[in-house]
């Protein structure tokens, strides 16, 4: 039901914050591209036989036995010392909540529910610490002698690289390994001097690894067009922030360049015009290197507003400023943080967010996601054979 519902996403949600330092620790784990960036800009000078490889896993979440994740993963927290932080009742307690969670999972399509029976809980929180942590636990223990012979080795849940130095065979001996565990394989690329990974190309140029920005062949890079009602830091937080990525992902100058003279005219094509964009780029090589502070504040002292964004709606200053003047800090009455409940607790608040969001559009006119809103049969018409009629309600919600 609903509260079974809720219960089951803030366990997930606890789950989620309490796998994630586990995998940080992780001698795999990377998180993005730019970690694994620095990671390769810190390899020495590599010998003239190395070659780099990737690995895909071939559908990871729905090829994860639940029965052996829980096992190993109960072991590993038992016996990891990774793990010798853990509390005995924190361990169980995570047990608990991951069994719960994988083993419970419950979804909707249309008007009907469903259990899932096989694999990773689909769309929980914890899903890709989950799967993560649960193939790491047997690449701790790949063999010495392999091992040795990769000097970088990353994944990013289902997708791997490293950096080999061994022979085919013993190329061949690692896949073997590595598909070895539970009923989860793995695909590799060949070994080589050129791979596309997450959204790099990395490429092996002499002694040293050089990177780029992967850009797929078949990316129309429809950005907002200049004519679309959307907040005025959306422009420049595109522009930003793809600057940032360009500079961060590229090791040679002359890449950089393309890449960034490619973003300029997809922009133009788009509509906007140059004296829009100029100001918008130069602020945006100001700032490439910095990265933006880390707040103090925590969810408990913040709450958001959502409202769609329309441009004739007073703009976010307007509205921040109220906040302030009328909540926050009234004149001649008590401050909203210090506003206290029936059971004498401060309420704490002292920001404000304000999230915009699009109002709908011809897309979610033609093409509604859900299911439900659009005309015709329910889904158990034609899916539950308890269903009195094509056009009638199912009898069954649980299939």
């Amino acid at each position: 039901g609903y509260v079974g519902g809720r219960v089951r996403h803030v366990l997930s949600r606890w789950l989620d914050i309490q796998l994630q330092p586990i995998c940080a620790t992780l001698p795999s784990f990377i998180k993005s591209s730019w970690e694994l960036k620095q990671e390769i800009d810190r390899i020495p000078a590599l010998p003239p036989h190395a070659f780099i490889f990737t690995g895909d896993a071939v559908g990871m979440y729905t090829n994860i036995s639940t029965t052996h994740a829980l096992k190993v993963i109960d072991s590993f927290l038992r016996k990891s010392p990774l793990c010798a932080y853990l509390t005995v009742p924190l361990r169980q307690a995570i047990m608990n909540a991951m069994q719960i969670i994988m083993t419970c999972n419950l979804f909707q399509f249309g008007d009907t529910y469903w259990k899932q029976l096989i694999g990773t809980a689909m769309g929980t929180p914890p899903a890709p610490m989950y799967a993560t942590l649960y193939y790491a636990i047997h690449e701790l223990s790949f063999p010495k002698h392999l091992v040795a012979l990769m000097p970088l080795y990353k994944r990013y849940i289902d997708d791997m690289f490293g950096i080999w130095l061994g022979t085919a065979a013993q190329f061949l001996e690692l896949q073997l390994y590595m598909n070895d565990f539970g009923i989860l394989k793995w695909e590799f690329s060949d070994l080589c001097h050129q791979v596309d990974y997450l959204d790099m190309t990395i490429r092996l140029d002499g002694p040293r690894l050089r990177t780029t920005i992967f850009e797929k062949a078949l990316n129309l890079y429809l950005y907002l067009p200049p004519h679309s009602a959307h907040p005025p830091g959306a422009l420049s937080g595109l522009i930003h922030g793809l600057i940032k990525r360009i500079y961060r992902l590229t090791s040679d100058p002359a890449d950089c360049d393309t890449n960034l003279q490619d973003m300029w005219c997809r922009l133009r094509c788009r509509g906007y015009s140059a004296a829009a964009l100029q100001p918008l780029f130069a602020s945006g090589f100001a700032n490439r290197l910095t990265t933006a502070p880390k707040t103090t504040s925590s969810s408990y002292d913040t709450v958001f507003l959502h409202v769609p964004y329309h441009p004739a709606n007073p703009p976010s200053r307007v509205l921040q400023h109220q906040f302030r003047d009328l909540l926050r800090q009234p004149s001649g009455e008590i401050p909203l943080p210090r506003l206290r409940n029936s059971n004498d607790f401060e309420c704490g608040i002292s920001r404000l967010i304000i999230a915009y969001h699009r109002p709908p559009n011809l897309s979610d006119l033609l093409v509604p996601r859900k299911i439900d809103k659009t005309h015709g049969p329910p889904v158990s018409a034609y899916v539950n054979p308890y269903a009195t009629n094509r056009g009638g309600p199912s009898r069954d919600p649980f299939l």
